[in-house]
C-alpha cells in the first residue's frame, strides 16, 4: 500500500512527460511537413527541381519547362544527405553533405507573402553565403500555362517590370551571384505580373522589342536590355 501511494505521483509525472514529448514531436513533424516535397526554381531556360525529404535534398535540372528531370545526367544533379536540421518558426536550417565530403548549410524560409506556394532558400558553403532564391511548389507551377503571353504585355506592366529589374541590377554584389540569379529574379517579376515565364531568356529582348520604339518606354528598355556589359 505504501508503494502504491508513492508510485501514483510518479505515474502522473511520467504521463505528463510522455504527453509533452508527443506534443513536441507532433509539432516538429507538422512544422517540418511545410517544407517537405518537391519545389522548383524558375531559371533562364528550364526549371531546377529541389526535392526536400526528411533525410535528404535532391537537386535536378528539368528538361526545358517540364517537370521531367535529367536524373543524374548532368553535373547540376546533386544528392545531399541531411546530417542535422533545426526548425524555428517559418525557417528550417539543414546541414547536409554531398558525396561524403562536400558539406553545405541550406536555410529555408516560408515566403511570408505566399507561404503555401513559395519557399526561399540560400546556401552557405565554405564560409560564403549565397543569395536567397525563390522556389515554387507544383501547384503554382501548374498555373503558368494559363498566364498571359509575354507578347501581350501592357505599357504599364512593362514600366513596372523594367523599373523593378533596374533595382535588382543595382543591388550590391549582384554580379557575384551568378547569371542564374538575375534571370531567375527577372522571371519572378514577370510571374507576379501574371505573365507566363516559360520562354528562353535570350528571346526576351525581341519579344519586348516594341517598347524600344515607344518614346515613353525606350529609356527603360535601353537601361535593362541595351546597357553596356
Amino acid at each position: 500500500m505504501i508503494l502504491r501511494t508513492f508510485d501514483l505521483p510518479l505515474t502522473k509525472l511520467m504521463r505528463s512527460k510522455l504527453l509533452l514529448i508527443l506534443v513536441l514531436f507532433g509539432s516538429s513533424v507538422f512544422a517540418q511537413s511545410a517544407f517537405l516535397g518537391k519545389w522548383y526554381l524558375v531559371t533562364k531556360n528550364n526549371y531546377r527541381s529541389f526535392e526536400i525529404k526528411a533525410d535528404s535534398l535532391l537537386l535536378h535540372v528539368t528538361d526545358g519547362f517540364t517537370k521531367e528531370t535529367t536524373c543524374g545526367l548532368t553535373e547540376l544533379d546533386y544528392h545531399y544527405t541531411i546530417q542535422s536540421k533545426v526548425i524555428h518558426g517559418d525557417s528550417m536550417t539543414c546541414i547536409a553533405i554531398k558525396e561524403k565530403s562536400d558539406t553545405a548549410t541550406f536555410v529555408f524560409y516560408l515566403d511570408s507573402t505566399k507561404k503555401e506556394t513559395r519557399l526561399l532558400v540560400k546556401e552557405r558553403k565554405k564560409g560564403e553565403e549565397g543569395p536567397f532564391f525563390t522556389l515554387v511548389n507544383e501547384a503554382e507551377l501548374n498555373t503558368y500555362p494559363a498566364f498571359k503571353s509575354l507578347d501581350k504585355m501592357s505599357e504599364a506592366d512593362f514600366i513596372t517590370f523594367a523599373q523593378n529589374l533596374k533595382k535588382i541590377m543595382a543591388e550590391p554584389n549582384i554580379s557575384s551571384y551568378g547569371r542564374h540569379y538575375i534571370t531567375s529574379r527577372m522571371k519572378y517579376l514577370l510571374i507576379d505580373l501574371g505573365y507566363d515565364p516559360r520562354f528562353a531568356y535570350k528571346q526576351l529582348p525581341e519579344i519586348l522589342k516594341s517598347f524600344e520604339q515607344n518614346e515613353r518606354t525606350k529609356g527603360l528598355y535601353d537601361a535593362v536590355f541595351n546597357r553596356k556589359r
